[in-house]
């Protein structure tokens, strides 16, 4: 795999962070996303963030949904550090704050909730090559392209064909990897990606089975 400008950063930000817990959800480096706020302690998390100037927030999935009694519901171990750059209201009222993702992390150990959030002691040493962008690496990307459209068509989803073919690879496997409905388990293994050939070879295979289900389905009905 060929880099451009290969000089890999040392992160200068804070090793403990505090957690966005979201089902269903990933941030990946160099996009932007959406992240709609639900209740008072989100709320309160990114409005402390903002006081402190600190303006980043880990972003995780959680394991399950259920709890325990008062055990908070179990996180996948990786997630990616989002740097919070809009927060206010949409026009329906409904708050909402806009993360840039910045670098993936491990999760050490989690500590004791701090104001009512959760926050966790990370490592960003596994995913040293999310702090530049990777211009030149090769991928299939006719696959991966052959693939998106087979399935876009059978989920019905609309897209800006001419942006994507237009999209370096890292945008293309960022985006898609954020953007497409995948199921939580299949979205952490595009998280977890060691590089981004095997993102692109898990993404193309998501979508390929995808695709495949779908057919098997409406011949089924049929």
């Amino acid at each position: 795999m060929m880099i451009q400008n290969t000089t890999l950063q040392t992160p200068d930000f804070s090793n403990i962070v505090p957690l966005l817990p979201l089902r269903g959800v990933i941030l990946m480096p160099r996009t932007l996303l959406p992240v709609p706020i639900l209740d008072t302690a989100q709320a309160a998390m990114i409005m402390a963030c903002l006081q402190v100037d600190q303006k980043k927030i880990g972003l995780v999935q959680p394991i399950s949904m259920l709890f325990e009694g008062q055990v908070l519901a179990p996180l996948f171990s990786t997630g990616c550090l989002g740097e919070i750059v809009e927060f206010g209201r949409t026009e329906e009222n409904s708050l909402v704050v806009i993360l840039k993702g910045i670098c993936r992390f491990n999760i050490v150990e989690e500590l004791p909730p701090e104001n009512g959030c959760r926050q966790a002691r990370v490592s960003y040493d596994a995913y040293p090559a999310d702090l530049i962008e990777q211009s030149d690496f090769t991928i299939d990307r006719a696959r991966l392209l052959r693939s998106l459209k087979s399935y876009l068509l059978a989920n019905d989803v609309g897209a800006d064909w001419e942006a994507l073919e237009k999209a370096s690879n890292d945008q293309l496997l960022n985006v898609l990897s954020v953007a497409c409905p995948f199921e939580v388990r299949e979205k952490q293994a595009l998280l977890e990606s060691r590089n981004p050939q095997e993102q692109s070879r898990v993404m193309t295979a998501l979508m390929e089975m995808a695709v495949l289900d779908h057919q098997t389905r409406n011949e089924t009905c049929h």
